[in-house]
């Protein structure tokens, strides 16, 4: 287990912290950040490469803060790797434990036969391939057999192929040891696969952790909302507002949601994309009534993007607005480019960013 207690290190103008935060025993961890936002500083004040200017690191409940790195149990395979080029592939992997007069011979072959690395041991550096470098870094950190394994974009410099294998690899040796992983990334979807909990760091600071999904469903403002990559944010002026319901004035036209909130005030808001519900004949689509509140706007079809189990539709609404819209494919067989649309989602899908 991970404890980061008011840490704060300062370097030139620019300060990580104060951050606060518990990563259990046997999790899988990633920071997810615009680059600039601290995921390495945070990554190499956790390995002990940089000391915090104050606040305190718990690493299975004893403070490290002071302790030097190779005291720390921790294994560290950072961005560029760090491999030794004048070295073989089996000293690389050695390093470590040579360091501190261990000989694991057995341990060295058992994680290597474990990465599939064990025919590369003899060779060198330099004709390595990028997942093979990668492999070889990471096994000279689980060599120590680490309580922790910091992961600094492992896979960024592969290509998509080799990044997923790697991906699931990580994840195997994961499961297979239930290592505690702290992992940097800038990949959605690699987060996706491998994360149980993200923590999304923004200016140094941590502004939300938690499932991808939770997330997703609730970020905390309009920059995390548009750092996930959520669809449909739109700026709106809040028109009127009571304790049932809240008209806004926006690029989509009147739009309801619910809350109360200040008459006149500019707000972000979301329309989540999987509760609009589309008809291709305007005019038959949903009807506005007292027991039927809900959002009924026109647009015209502009693309669509095929995904795994669903079709994405980008609708262009009013002079200038996108809105996307999925749909089953077996709803939408016979949409196309130019079809003309009637869009509804109700007063629940529209989600004010305060």
């Amino acid at each position: 287990m991970i404890e980061v207690r008011d840490l704060i290190f300062d370097v030139g103008n620019f300060r990580l912290g104060p951050l606060n935060v518990s990563i259990k025993e046997g999790e899988y961890f990633v920071l997810l950040g615009r680059p600039g936002s601290g995921k390495t500083l945070l990554l190499e004040c956790l390995a002990g490469l940089r000391r915090a200017s104050s606040g305190a690191l718990l690493i299975n409940g004893q403070d490290v803060t002071q302790v030097e790195p190779r005291k720390r149990g921790l294994g560290y395979v950072p961005q560029d790797y760090a491999l030794f080029p004048h070295l073989s592939v089996r000293d690389n992997i050695e390093f470590g434990l040579k360091a501190r007069g261990v000989s694991a011979t057995e341990k060295v072959s058992s994680v290597c036969e474990m990465l599939n690395i064990s025919y590369i041991l003899n060779r060198g550096i330099q004709g390595l391939s990028g997942g093979e470098r990668q492999r070889v870094s990471l096994a000279r950190a689980l060599v120590l057999d680490p309580h922790v394994l910091l992961l600094d974009e492992p896979v960024s410099a592969l290509d998509e192929e080799m990044r997923e294998r790697t991906c699931l690899e990580i994840q195997r040796i994961h499961r297979e040891t239930n290592t505690t992983v702290v992992h940097i990334c800038h990949n959605i979807e690699e987060t996706r696969l491998m994360a149980d909990r993200v923590g999304i760091l923004r200016d140094g600071k941590l502004v939300q952790v938690g499932a991808l999904d939770e997330l997703y469903q609730e970020p905390e403002d309009v920059d995390v909302a548009r750092f996930l990559r959520v669809k449909n944010i739109y700026e709106g002026v809040i028109e009127d507002s009571s304790s049932k319901q809240t008209t806004l004035k926006t690029p989509l036209g009147q739009i309801k949601c619910k809350g109360e909130f200040s008459h006149g005030s500019n707000v972000h808001f979301e329309v989540t994309a999987p509760a609009i519900k589309l008809n291709k004949s305007a005019g038959a689509g949903q009807q506005e009534d007292d027991a039927n509140p809900g959002n009924t706007i026109k647009g015209k079809v502009v693309n669509s993007i095929p995904r795994a189990l669903h079709v994405e539709y980008v609708v262009s609404v009013g002079s200038s607005a996108l809105i996307h819209v999925f749909a089953q494919q077996s709803d939408v067989a016979t949409l196309e480019k130019g079809d003309q649309l009637e869009l509804f989602f109700p007063p629940e899908a529209v989600k004010i960013f305060v």
